[in-house]
């Protein structure tokens, strides 16, 4: 009992640069709202039968970049935990941005 290490779960990232916070809000809104923003377009442009397809479609692409996202940028030991599409972003963008996080051996790839 005494030989275990207890893994201490870190914060979501936070950003001080503005060029991040623009980044983070950027990609967030990206994860959340292409699926409703590509059934739109296909509404407009097709049929609304293309319109629905589309949009079902896109949320299952946009599930699997999801799940994705949280595979390759959130630490291991926190992958279990339920994640937004704002704060999946702040991990990418801490991931790419941040020495602190580049430096850490939490990498999963």
């Amino acid at each position: 009992m005494k030989d275990e290490i207890i893994e201490q779960y870190r914060n979501i990232p936070e950003f001080r640069s503005i060029k991040q916070k623009i980044l983070v809000k950027i990609l967030g809104l990206l994860l959340a709202f292409i699926p409703v923003i590509l059934g739109l377009i296909f509404w407009m442009l097709m049929d609304w039968f293309y319109a629905l397809a589309a949009l079902l479609l896109s949320f299952l692409i946009s599930g699997i970049v999801s799940s994705k996202l949280r595979h390759n940028f959130v630490p291991i030991y926190q992958r279990e935990f339920s994640y937004t599409s704002y704060e999946l972003a702040a991990w990418v963008i801490a991931y790419y941005f941040d020495s602190e996080v580049e430096d850490s051996d939490e990498k999963s790839f």
